[in-house]
């Protein structure tokens, strides 16, 4: 168990440190062109995760469970919206983008409910989890 809480604090400094390191011109930049949102959805301290109307146009959606990103590459079009539903029996995942155009890309630590972004930008998301950074999946935007 002591393994397990240890893990799980490592993921939350990891997420944190993440978030620190984007520059205020890529945050400029991320809410110019996405829109991110979480609906039905509570962060692991128990803090409710506010939604936005974003939720709603949703082109694809992603289920994480069973420890993956399924599936693991979706396509859409810029200006939609990708839905990640967290499904993994109550184990804590995150979505964390990589990269430049990625960075724009994160959610908060859940282990139920669901996470929405918006795409405004063309291009190639790659993500994880940060907190099992062997879960790895793709978002391409035409």
């Amino acid at each position: 168990m002591q393994k397990r809480f240890r893990l799980v604090i490592t993921g939350i400094a990891v997420v944190t440190a993440l978030s620190a390191c984007s520059s205020e011109e890529s945050a400029t930049n991320a809410e110019a062109t996405s829109t991110t949102s979480t609906s039905s959805a509570t962060a692991v301290d128990g803090s409710p995760v506010p939604t936005s109307a974003a939720a709603d146009e949703v082109a694809e959606t992603v289920e994480v469970k069973d420890m993956a990103f399924e599936p693991a590459t979706v396509t859409i079009d810029a200006g939609e919206v990708v839905k990640w539903e967290f499904k993994d029996g109550g184990v804590p995942h995150a979505v964390q983008g990589l990269g430049d155009s990625g960075m724009e890309l994160s959610s908060p630590i859940l282990k139920s409910g669901s996470y929405s972004h918006g795409f405004a930008t063309p291009g190639t998301y790659d993500y994880i989890c940060p907190l099992h950074p062997e879960m790895r999946a793709t978002v391409i935007v035409r």
